[in-house]
């Protein structure tokens, strides 16, 4: 969203496939996150395909989905940073701030429908059946709430490098 403009967008890049940007929060933002889909992907197979006992249902389904939610949480606080690290006064930046702030309170919900998921040994009920529940739908809809906005963003994003940089496109910088 920081590197093109209206007239490069469209202009071929050469493809990287991997890129090492540990000091961009950004980057750990994605990088932190990806893992983070793996366990909530393997946690939704687990939870399909085994007919589990309560200690194999807590390592197979809750354990990858309390750490997807972990790293979500993580992923989240990386992304506050890379879009909060300067007080900005201008309408289009509270955007991309409001987007990571819906992140993060989807990650919260999102780890407390993991921590209420949790299975009690000893009577194979849920902590918290309600809130496993309501957690993941207000999660997703936090999440989904968020995607919805990155496209108003992206066109902010470029509508304004276009006007400080009206000759043409930016190149990349590193």
């Amino acid at each position: 969203m920081t590197d093109v403009d209206l007239t490069g967008q469209h202009a071929r890049q050469s493809l990287r496939l991997r890129g090492w940007r540990p000091r961009d929060p950004s980057w750990l933002a994605a990088a932190t996150q990806f893992p983070g889909t793996l366990f909530f992907n393997v946690s939704t197979f687990a939870a399909l395909t085994y007919n589990a006992t309560v200690a194999e249902e807590n390592r197979r389904i809750w354990r990858p989905d309390f750490f997807g939610s972990t790293l979500f949480l993580v992923a989240s606080a990386f992304g506050i940073v890379a879009v909060g690290g300067r007080i900005r006064k201008a309408w289009a930046d509270l955007v991309p701030r409001g987007i990571a702030w819906l992140n993060m309170i989807g990650s919260v919900f999102f780890m407390a429908s993991a921590v209420a998921s949790y299975v009690l040994p000893g009577t194979a009920e849920m902590l918290g059946p309600r809130l496993s529940g309501a957690g993941t739908l207000l999660g997703a809809l936090c999440f989904l709430a968020g995607a919805g906005l990155m496209f108003p963003a992206w066109r902010s994003a470029v509508e304004s490098r276009q006007r400080a940089h009206p000759a043409g496109p930016l190149t990349d910088p590193g």
